[in-house]
């Protein structure tokens, strides 16, 4: 199979998709092994249940202040480094 170069551009957009999905993988996790929903989600971030919704399904165009968005990335690697022992 021929190898194809990708465009800075596309490796850029690629990553960020990689990263949406992470996050909305290691949500759907913490969800479903702290027995949540998205409202109590939502509550305990301090968003949204929209916006919860819409970063389970990985959209990119969510916008969140930087506190918020690290504080989503922790809850999900934290629960996932949980699972993976």
């Amino acid at each position: 199979m021929p190898r194809v170069a990708l465009t800075q551009a596309q490796r850029e957009e690629q990553r960020l998709q990689d990263r949406a999905e992470r996050l909305a993988d290691g949500l759907a996790v913490y969800k479903r092994r702290h027995r949540l929903n998205n409202y109590a989600l939502a509550r305990a971030v301090g968003i949204g249940h929209e916006t919860v919704s819409r970063l389970m399904a990985a959209d990119r165009t969510v916008r969140l202040p930087l506190e918020t968005a690290w504080r989503l990335e922790q809850i999900a690697k934290l629960d996932n480094e949980e699972g993976a022992i």
